[in-house]
């Protein structure tokens, strides 16, 4: 069996290369990010506003992540839970990571040197050194598990349980609850600063010093156009938080310094996730993982673009 799976993994990243070289040579790649419908990691070829999404890197896929920067991916199938190293160029490697069973989810930190890997049983664990061996560098046991944050160089995590619950878990597994909401649905780390939205009262919580205390205060509201907050992110300059409400269709700037409002992007759909992947690129998800992929692109202000599966040529055909 061992020898067998060794030899899936094997090809597995043989057509992952083979794909990958015939993908770039067809135009310019912005990114590579994961189509839910596909069930697949594509690339997005062209830019925002004139793309569409490739042939699939790595198919067959129940989940996968794209690291901030780009360059990696932690892909979640049949044959377990993969990194992908050297999205952005050639050649690519692929390495399995000996993760708990039941991961089904990822989140990355800003700087892209660490990933959290979790699961519906409360179990989480944060993987560090990404860009060479890929070691484990704690786990946890929490509460099921709603969301997660991790702070750059994997020093800490935060995660927020389904029952309300905010932990900060540190080196050696050391868990600390810091906070008790009524639905906390996202997380976002700027610095020392952590953001957390509260999708039953329509707030964005900010914490300071988020480890060592819990004093929290309200950052944004209903008045200030959150209503329904499904994801937070902050942009790659670190001074502004975006927030997607679903109820209000929209996305949300904010000056991370002064709270103020610095834009707003009313959307045609509800916004379910916002993940970056690249350097100024953000996904976005209409309608869960049933809904077609749009792309922010926090370079030109609050721009999104929706992105086909097809080039426009094949879709006229």
């Amino acid at each position: 069996m061992r020898n067998a799976k060794r030899l899936s993994l094997l090809l597995c990243l043989a057509a992952l290369v083979l794909a990958a070289q015939e993908t770039r040579l067809a135009g310019p790649v912005s990114g590579v990010l994961f189509d839910p419908q596909a069930r697949a990691l594509r690339p997005m070829v062209g830019v925002p506003g004139a793309s569409y999404l490739g042939d699939a890197l790595v198919a067959n896929l129940d989940f996968a992540s794209v690291s901030p920067n780009g360059k990696f991916a932690i892909a979640i199938g049949q044959d377990g839970v993969l990194l992908l190293r050297g999205l952005d160029e050639q050649p690519l490697y692929l390495q399995s990571l000996a993760a708990a069973a039941g991961v089904t989810r990822a989140a990355w930190s800003a700087d892209s040197t660490a990933v959290a890997l979790w699961g519906e049983a409360g179990h989480v664990e944060l993987w560090s050194d990404l860009a060479t061996s890929a070691k484990l560098a704690f786990a946890a046991d929490l509460e099921r598990i709603s969301a997660v944050a991790v702070a750059s160089q994997g020093r800490n995590l935060v995660a927020a349980s389904e029952s309300g619950a905010i932990f900060v878990v540190t080196g050696g597994a050391a868990v600390r609850r810091i906070l008790d909401l009524e639905q906390p649905a996202a997380l976002a780390l700027a610095g020392n600063r952590l953001y957390v939205a509260d999708a039953a009262r329509n707030q964005i919580l900010a914490l300071g010093n988020y480890t060592e205390a819990a004093d929290a205060q309200l950052f944004a509201n209903a008045a200030r156009g959150v209503d329904d907050p499904a994801a937070l992110a902050v942009s790659p300059d670190q001074k502004t938080l975006l927030v997607a409400s679903r109820g209000a269709r929209s996305l949300t700037a904010f000056d991370l310094a002064t709270s103020e409002i610095s834009g707003v992007a009313a959307l045609d759909f509800e916004p379910t996730r916002l993940e970056r992947f690249s350097a100024s690129l953000f996904a976005l998800t209409n309608g869960g993982d049933a809904g077609p992929l749009q792309i922010l692109d926090s370079a030109r202000s609050l721009a999104v673009y929706f992105v086909p599966a097809e080039p426009a040529s094949v879709m006229e055909d």
